[in-house]
């Protein structure tokens, strides 16, 4: 296993924080390796098997969340 660091601004690590936590996820970690397997499920050929697209579908729903409490 390799071990990949990216550095975020506050406020992107905060969100990312809040996101992981309202999805059920330990910390943001978790999210970010979530959607790492779900770009390399897309990028594989396997394009949008059932698991995939439901799981996009949520991610959709959640950021339209987000979006609404951000525009409030």
């Amino acid at each position: 296993m390799r071990v990949v660091t990216i550095q975020l601004e506050d406020d992107k690590f905060e969100a990312l924080e809040a996101i992981a936590k309202e999805n059920g996820l330990i910390a943001a970690e978790g999210l970010v390796r979530q959607e790492v397997d779900r770009l390399i499920t897309t990028y594989r050929g396997l394009g949008l098997t059932p698991g995939l697209e439901q799981n996009l579908k949520a991610s959709i729903d959640e950021n339209r969340r987000l979006l609404e409490r951000l525009a409030q």
